[in-house]
């Protein structure tokens, strides 16, 4: 219909079946973000197709990913959670556990963050190896912006083209315009949260990696670690 027939071409299939030479492709472009940035696990794909088919000085775009977390404040999921332990007079607490480590893709309201927003991974997609794409460990520290009670750990990610004379991009972050990936947050299962007040710090570790039982999902481990108070660990699957 629009005369382009003989320039372009639609191949129907994973990217791992396609049959094309390699080493022939100037420019590959791929939406491959999930929750939590890395949701469903497409990004091996797209590593896969830069190292068989990308030419030498070729592109990847978007090529920048950034992953960040921040503290927030917040009472829901506290009264849904509890609502288990007696419901209609019969304890549900196994039903209330699993859903506390059942991360909510929501929006955070701006006014409940009470920490910095700090840097969990960045993924620069030139040069990314496959073998970093299913598994990660990071650690960060995670600053009380003011007196509160941090309950949930909210993520977003990043997204840039910076390759080029004018880098673009676009955020996931709560303090701009919504998008469809929302926030990706961690309630923590400590009873009372983490209070603390302005400058106080907690350090954060993280343990990523694909669930064995579903390659698509992600099993994500947060260890939060708070003055005296020693370690809580917490156990999330995003699915």
């Amino acid at each position: 219909d629009n005369g382009m027939s003989d320039k372009i071409e639609i191949c129907q299939c994973k990217v791992e079946d396609l049959e094309l030479e390699e080493n022939s492709v100037d420019i590959i472009i791929s939406e491959w973000m999930g929750y939590f940035l890395l949701y469903e696990n497409m990004l091996k794909s797209v590593i896969y197709a830069r190292d068989r088919f990308l030419k030498q000085g070729g592109y990847v775009f978007p090529n920048r990913y950034v992953l960040y977390a921040f503290g927030f404040e917040s009472e829901g999921r506290d009264r849904e959670c509890g609502m288990w332990d007696d419901f209609e007079g019969l304890n549900f607490k196994r039903l209330g556990k699993l859903y506390s480590e059942e991360p909510e893709i929501d929006f955070v309201q701006v006014e409940k963050i009470c920490t910095s927003c700090e840097t969990i991974k960045r993924f620069d997609l030139m040069t990314l190896k496959m073998d970093q794409v299913s598994s990660f460990t990071a650690r960060m520290k995670l600053s009380f912006s003011r007196a509160s009670v941090l309950k949930a750990i909210g993520t977003y990610f990043e997204v840039g083209f910076t390759i080029g004379p004018k880098p673009i991009g676009f955020s996931t972050a709560p303090f701009v315009a919504q998008t469809h990936w929302k926030q990706t947050n961690f309630y923590l299962q400590k009873e009372g949260g983490i209070e603390g007040v302005k400058d106080d710090e907690v350090e954060v570790c993280w343990d990523v990696g694909v669930c064995e039982r579903n390659e698509r999902d992600f099993e994500v481990n947060i260890e939060c670690r708070w003055k005296e108070s020693g370690a809580y660990s917490y156990k999330y699957v995003i699915n």
